[in-house]
């Protein structure tokens, strides 16, 4: 079977954007289940049009601009393939892939990425999503063969879109190789400075003045730092000029790699208070590190919670201090939580597991299409 999976980017999993890492997981592991991958990237930046950058048993081929040489590749590649898989919404790139396939009749698949979700639109430009939904987005979601969601609640959004067509549900994921666990789990200390970190992108859905706010108000007594990792933001950028803290805010800008690693193994406590997600690949990581996690129950975690891996909480300021506040009254049970995180890790949320979940979707369409 023959794919092609085209997204905005290059598919490099050492970048903040959530699809680049998807792809790259997905990619290397639907490979290793003997499924020949090509990627196709529209990117601000490449070296040469048309560049092809190996990756972890598979090339990307990236392009800037809708060139004469970017519509020739694409067309002979989606002639080759036997399904096209697109990732995000919004875009109109994807239009002109769906345009393309279905001359071709190539069917294909639609990753969404949390893209339906109300409270996206609501802080993204309402007016000019829904007009470019009606417009191109709804006949782009209904010709799909079957569309991926990351969680059960995104499937929901899916329906009120107005879509009514295949869904697979399979969630985000660690590529085990990156990770070690140690089987030898151990509480970390109750020591004088307690250090909550977070990972990930910085903009309002993710709610971090919540967070900031939340131990501000309730953790005054306590000696408290926060950890902030990820891209720099003009959002970011004035929450910490406009509070005047009484604890101490790091920010340590993107960490990768063994960075990444060693940060979320080093803090006490990782929170998660985003007003929507699904289930990010960063928490993902947290529960991989072993290290125990806090995440708000609007970023999608409601479905895994009966697994006992990690707390929950409302996106609130008073939600996330109480939050916070159970998670170190339960210190003894860190460890519980701990294996418990591991084995949600090996059971569901890791990219091979995924790769299987998504080859069978592939395979459902193929058995149509004959």
């Amino acid at each position: 079977m023959k794919v092609l999976h085209f997204i905005l980017g290059k598919a490099d999993k050492n970048k903040p954007n959530g699809v680049n890492q998807v792809v790259a997981g997905l990619a290397k592991h639907l490979s290793k289940e003997g499924i020949d991958i090509k990627v196709l990237g529209k990117a601000e930046t490449c070296n040469l049009e048309g560049e092809s950058i190996l990756r972890d048993g598979f090339t990307v081929k990236i392009y800037t601009k809708f060139s004469i040489d970017f519509f020739k590749y694409l067309i002979k590649v989606i002639k080759e393939v036997d399904i096209v898989h697109v990732h995000g919404l919004y875009n109109f790139s994807n239009i002109i892939i769906s345009f393309v396939c279905k001359y071709f009749k190539t069917p294909y698949i639609i990753s969404t990425h949390n893209g339906l979700s109300p409270v996206l639109l609501r802080r993204s430009g309402t007016l000019k999503k829904t007009i470019f939904h009606i417009f191109f987005q709804k006949k782009f979601l209904k010709d799909a063969s079957v569309i991926h969601v990351m969680t059960e609640e995104e499937s929901t959004d899916l329906l009120a879109s107005g879509y009514s067509g295949n869904v697979c549900i399979v969630p985000n994921g660690i590529d085990q190789d990156d990770f070690s666990y140690s089987s030898k789990i151990s509480t970390k200390k109750n020591t004088e400075i307690l250090s909550i970190g977070y990972l990930g992108r910085f903009s309002s859905e993710k709610n971090i003045d919540s967070l900031i706010n939340a131990i501000d108000i309730g953790f005054r007594d306590q000696k408290v730092e926060l950890y902030l990792v990820g891209p720099k933001s003009a959002y970011l950028s004035n929450l910490l000029e406009s509070n005047n803290l009484n604890y101490s805010i790091h920010f340590l800008g993107p960490l990768y790699g063994q960075d990444k690693l060693n940060f979320l193994k080093t803090i006490d406590l990782f929170v998660h208070p985003s007003y929507c997600d699904v289930f990010s690949i960063g928490a993902v990581e947290v529960l991989a590190s072993g290290t125990p996690l806090l995440i708000t129950r609007t970023s999608n975690a409601s479905y895994f919670f009966d697994k006992n891996a990690f707390y929950m909480c409302e996106p609130t300021t008073s939600g996330i201090h109480r939050g916070i506040q159970k998670a170190l009254d339960d210190r003894h049970n860190w460890p519980l939580k701990i294996s418990a995180g591991h084995k949600l890790i090996t059971d569901q949320f890791n990219w091979s597991v995924a790769a299987r979940k998504i080859k069978l979707a592939y395979k459902d369409i193929e058995d149509l299409m004959l």
